[in-house]
């Protein structure tokens, strides 16, 4: 008798991969809930980049045969607009993320007690912008995001050939180069689920807080846009970008099983 070989399907154009999503929140819970930690205990330090791009890397590896784990709703849209998933799956992907970056704050908040977080902001990401104007900030995380997206959109593609674990840490390692760009002005955005995650923890905590250390909530959420639109505004001109290397083309939809060599 012919042995018969099982094979996952990709999911067919404008169907959402709800597998993906569920991938999607498990593994941003899991990256919110160890980096923001971190980079709560280390500060904006090298330590704090290079446990970021720890994470970033092996995450995206661990889950290489299942999906491009994205953890980023910036990396989403660029993925939905370069025809690697459809739009029901980037705003799959998107609810999923957010929802994962909640429940990995919750965690944070259980987790660290108030000598690991003073001020109470659950690593708010937008704490250094208040000390730099609204121009500089959104200008340093539009090139940071345009070069950590940009980074992703190359390491996946198949026609680069490259395998699980290279392309994995090519991730990380664009991560890693962002962090750094921005840490000095606004702490390191780049994922606005991450950012928004601590924002809304900050807003519950600050909101039990005695009077003498609360910090305003306006304060918290003064220039929380800039979170949102800056790496998007990064994110379209990678696709840019990517258009004028590789004019788009056939990609297979990154949400199939073996999205890129399993060679290690």
């Amino acid at each position: 008798m012919a042995e018969k070989k099982l094979a996952i399907q990709a999911p067919e154009s404008g169907e959402m991969n709800a597998r993906g999503a569920m991938l999607e929140l498990v593994s941003t819970m899991t990256y919110v809930a160890l980096c923001v930690p971190a980079q709560m205990i280390y500060g904006s330090t090298l330590t704090t980049a290079l446990f970021y791009t720890i994470v970033v890397g092996l995450i995206t590896y661990a889950f290489r045969k299942e999906t491009v784990v994205q953890m980023n709703p910036t990396v989403s849209v660029t993925f939905a607009l370069t025809g690697r998933i459809s739009l029901q799956q980037c705003l799959g992907n998107i609810v999923a993320q957010i929802a994962g970056g909640l429940l990995g704050i919750c965690f944070v908040a259980i987790w660290l007690n108030g000598s690991e977080d003073p001020n109470g902001l659950l690593g708010l990401t937008s704490g250094r912008v208040w000390d730099a104007s609204a121009g500089r900030t959104f200008f340093s995380e539009c090139v940071a995001t345009w070069l950590f997206i940009l980074t992703v959109v190359q390491a996946t593609h198949k026609s680069n050939k490259q395998g699980a674990f290279s392309s994995s840490m090519c991730i990380g390692f664009g991560y890693f180069v962002a962090l750094l760009l921005t840490f000095g002005t606004t702490g390191g955005m780049i994922n606005p689920a991450r950012s928004f995650a601590s924002a809304v923890g900050a807003s519950v905590r600050n909101r039990s807080r005695d009077a003498a250390v609360r910090v305003a909530i306006k304060e918290i959420w003064r220039r929380h846009w800039i979170t949102w639109t800056a790496p998007l505004c990064g994110g379209f001109a990678a696709v840019a970008m990517d258009f004028i290397i590789n004019q788009f083309p056939a990609k297979e939809n990154t949400e199939a099983a073996n999205w890129i060599s399993e060679a290690v």
